[in-house]
């Protein structure tokens, strides 16, 4: 819910992001992770199904609205409520509903967040049971999400039909105080059974290159070349490939957020450091759309440019930039465990496919297709 502030997760942090006007995504992640499900189901005549769910706003009413878009008949799933959660919601709702959803033997835990949800799933119903994250949260390093909410409504019908096997995958939990602050500390929380199937993103790799600092340096005398020659808004985040970059061409960007710099006559100018959604869109207008451009560079071996912590990037942010203005930038040694460039933005996502080119070094570029 954090992610548009700028809040890089809501650990303790929920009622801030409400102050500053964040909004649930979850919900509608969810819902077009059941639509898609919902619809599978006419190719599955043996599959009847029912949904464990807490009351709304914990998804009930996501679970009645999918299944009546989808206009599948009732006796193929049925709604059965077993938990009334605390109003605001907390963790420990979601600890009591799983809990509860296992005691009952549900065959699958599906569940919207992010890794500190999944840690929550994973305290209630220990590494043995199965269960599968549609994404939805700001960090998103654990190996039991899907790529897209879409991906997961195909794997729980996959399971379901006995088509995907159960694999362990780690759960990995963060420390969002000091990921605030830009240090990514992380540990191994556990393990936990998800769905064998090619729809699942990578667990965050860790790229130990032989000589990564040049090549970090090259990159920045290419980029920096490019916006000589393009003088306009650059929106630069999120990584630490980038904060590297920025201190080569003299900036201090923020290692885990974006920044806003300013171009004109070969001089850059900080406007703003770890800026937010509202943030963007008000320097954006001081420039035409044909000067806006994005840098960013993907998650190690999860591939994603768009959709995991880059939730500043919003829909409105994205309308506001031409595809052509995306600029990816990546050493040879994290491009080389990066096989395909991914994207989860929602409507945006199928604008963003095709092939990027993406900036390896000096005035040297890789073609990488975006899924």
């Amino acid at each position: 819910m954090g992610g548009r502030v700028g809040l890089k997760g809501t650990d303790n942090m929920a009622e801030k992001a409400r102050a500053l006007g964040a909004e649930e995504v979850s919900p509608a992640r969810a819902k077009e992770a059941l639509l898609q499900l919902f619809r599978l189901l006419s190719t599955e005549p043996g599959i009847k199904l029912i949904v464990l769910t807490p009351e709304s706003p914990m998804g009930r009413e996501v679970c009645k609205m999918a299944i009546k878009e989808a206009g599948i008949k009732e006796e193929r799933v049925a709604i059965e409520t077993i938990y009334s959660p605390q109003d605001p919601t907390t963790p420990e709702d979601t600890k009591r509903f799983c809990a509860l959803a296992k005691a009952r033997n549900a065959e699958l835990i599906l569940f919207t967040g992010g890794d500190g949800t999944a840690k929550d799933v994973v305290s209630a119903v220990g590494e043995r049971y199965p269960i599968l994250g549609i994404p939805s949260g700001v960090k998103m390093h654990s190996g039991v999400f899907t790529c897209t909410p879409t991906d997961a409504g195909n794997a729980v019908l996959e399971f379901l039909s006995g088509r995907a096997a159960l694999e362990a995958r780690e759960v990995v939990d963060l420390d969002e105080d000091a990921y605030r602050e830009g240090n990514i500390r992380t540990r191994l929380f556990g393990y936990a059974e998800v769905p064998a199937t090619t729809r699942l993103q990578g667990c965050k790799g860790v790229i130990l290159g032989v000589d990564d600092k040049a090549d970090r340096e090259s990159i920045a005398l290419g980029l920096k070349e490019f916006m000589d020659e393009n003088p306009g808004i650059y929106i630069l985040g999120a990584g630490s490939t980038l904060k590297d970059i920025g201190e080569f061409l003299g900036l201090k960007l923020t290692p885990l957020g974006f920044d806003l710099v300013a171009v004109d006559k070969g001089e850059l100018e900080l406007l703003g450091g770890d800026v937010n959604e509202e943030q963007i869109l008000q320097v954006l207008k001081d420039f035409p759309v044909e000067r806006r451009y994005l840098v960013i560079t993907p998650i190690g071996a999860q591939g994603f440019i768009l959709g995991r912590g880059t939730q500043v990037i919003s829909d409105k942010v994205l309308r506001g930039l031409q595809r052509e203005n995306l600029m990816v930038v990546a050493t040879p040694g994290k491009l080389a465990i990066t096989p395909t460039l991914r994207v989860d933005t929602g409507e945006f996502d199928r604008d963003l496919r095709g092939f990027l080119r993406v900036m390896t070094s000096y005035r040297r570029y890789a073609q990488k297709k975006v899924e």
